[in-house]
């Protein structure tokens, strides 16, 4: 998005980007201020979706959260997923709360914003958001649970798979890091989903005139523009928002350590997505080619009714610019 657009959406649907600013702001104020009991509303079903993944029950403790005597585990306030449940709802705001609004994709928009809808989606992404954020904590909760128990056994002392690699969890590889590793994993990576997801359900709700065809034209930096916001809203609150408040310099060693932890782990997941992406568009291209070679004729057509349209729309824009 270049600054010319931006300028134009903030123009226009100023309303809906600070009721979205405002209701991310307060959830992360009423998430840094609340207690353990004030977190019954995600704790709880939390608890219960991982009894049905897992079999294992959580008792409630007044004061503590939902804990496991026999396998000393606590799904404490640290592990309600609230954190997630922001970043999401940040990222889905803010990327198509405009598509909602307008009920097209061209730009500029050919009609006028509308505040319902608008307000609808806002809606709709704090739901979604809250759901696939007890799903996916669920996911993360019983991989803390079941994974360390196997990788020690796997760098046990005494294990013929990896024999001499005894004392990397016990080493640098502490409980706390692993943790922190495996929430780091699945919470970048689920983020990158529901951002799809949410993509695909704002199109099927809002402009379901819009047919995309894929056909590998998407270049390196399409494909980056595509990843960018989960990264930017996942880092802005889990790093950038800390380094506002200056969290660095209360206590440097721990946040520069959690730093130094997750952005090797978040920039390897990247890459992976880019190179997918890549070779999902490749592969994309290869079958369009073939089905041109073959003679089929439909699939030209279309494809040549679906470039006048890009053309059209590139041509609608430039005059905006113009006029303006």
């Amino acid at each position: 998005m270049n600054l010319r657009k931006m300028k134009f959406f903030i123009k226009q649907y100023w309303s809906l980007y600070l009721t979205g600013f405002f209701l991310v702001f307060v959830l992360k104020l009423f998430y840094s201020k609340a207690g353990t009991e004030h977190l019954t509303w995600i704790l709880a079903p939390t608890a219960w979706w991982v009894r049905i993944l897992s079999g294992v029950y959580f008792e409630p403790v007044p004061g503590m959260g939902y804990i496991n005597h026999d396998l000393q585990f606590i799904i404490a306030r640290s592990c309600s997923g609230v954190q997630f449940m922001i970043i999401a709802v940040a990222a889905l705001i803010f990327s198509f709360v405009h598509r909602a609004s307008s009920g097209e994709e061209s730009f500029p928009p050919q009609k006028k914003p509308s505040l319902k809808k608008g307000v609808l989606w806002i809606l709709l992404s704090l739901l979604l958001s809250y759901l696939f954020t007890i799903f996916v904590n669920g996911l993360r909760i019983l991989l803390s649970m079941d994974l360390p128990p196997l990788l020690e056994s796997l760098f046990s002392s005494g294990s013929a798979v990896f024999p001499g690699a005894a004392g990397i969890c016990s080493g640098r590889m502490t409980p706390g890091k692993l943790h922190t590793l495996i929430g780091t994993v699945v919470y970048f990576s689920s983020l990158f989903v529901i951002f799809h997801l949410a993509d695909i359900l704002s199109l099927k709700l809002f402009c379901p005139a819009k047919k995309t065809l894929q056909t590998g034209s998407a270049g390196f930096r399409k494909i980056l523009c595509r990843l960018l916001p989960p990264v930017f809203w996942y880092l802005f609150i889990v790093l950038g928002i800390p380094l506002l408040n200056r969290a660095c310099q209360k206590d440097s060693g721990n946040f520069t350590g959690y730093a130094s932890l997750i952005l090797p782990v978040c920039i390897s997941i990247l890459i992976l997505l880019v190179l997918l992406s890549a070779l999902r568009e490749h592969r994309c291209m290869r079958a369009y080619r073939r089905m041109r070679a073959c003679g089929c004729t439909w699939a030209c057509k279309y494809m040549r009714k679906y470039r006048r349209k890009k053309q059209q729309k590139s041509v609608s824009s430039t005059e905006y610019q113009v006029i303006e």
